[in-house]
Formats: structure tokens, C-alpha cells, sequence
């Protein structure tokens, strides 16, 4: 869209100890969108809402918001 990203995720991991809940994910959200996470049981969509909201450390990643 050219503007500003309201939610930004670049590169997202998260392992815990061998099982991987996020690889490698890239997600832009702009300003105005409307977004839902839908998927089976342990596909990793609370995994990635806590990755953005929570300060746990993350394996790979880069994030931002205004």
C-alpha cells in the first residue's frame, strides 16, 4: 500500500526445545486492514501473538510497531 505498517514481522522464529511453532514468518499489516489468524490446533497463531505483544525472546525476528 505504500504507507506506514501498523504491525510489522520480518523473519519470525520460534522453537521450543525441538518442536518449531513459527518459521521464518513475514507478516504486514498497514493502517485501516482488518486481520484474523485462522488454522488447526497447534498451526503456531498464539505462538506469533505472543511473539509481537510479549518482550519473550524470540529465536530469529525483527518487529515493529508505531
Amino acid at each position: 500500500m505504500g504507507t506506514e505498517p501498523m504491525i510489522l514481522l520480518e523473519n519470525v522464529s520460534k522453537k521450543y526445545i525441538q518442536t518449531l511453532a513459527v518459521d521464518n514468518l513475514n507478516l504486514r499489516i498497514d493502517k485501516g486492514e482488518f486481520f484474523g489468524f485462522l488454522g488447526p490446533n497447534g498451526a503456531g497463531k498464539t505462538t506469533t501473538c505472543l511473539l509481537y505483544t510479549s518482550p519473550s525472546p524470540r529465536d530469529r525476528t525483527r518487529s515493529r510497531m508505531p
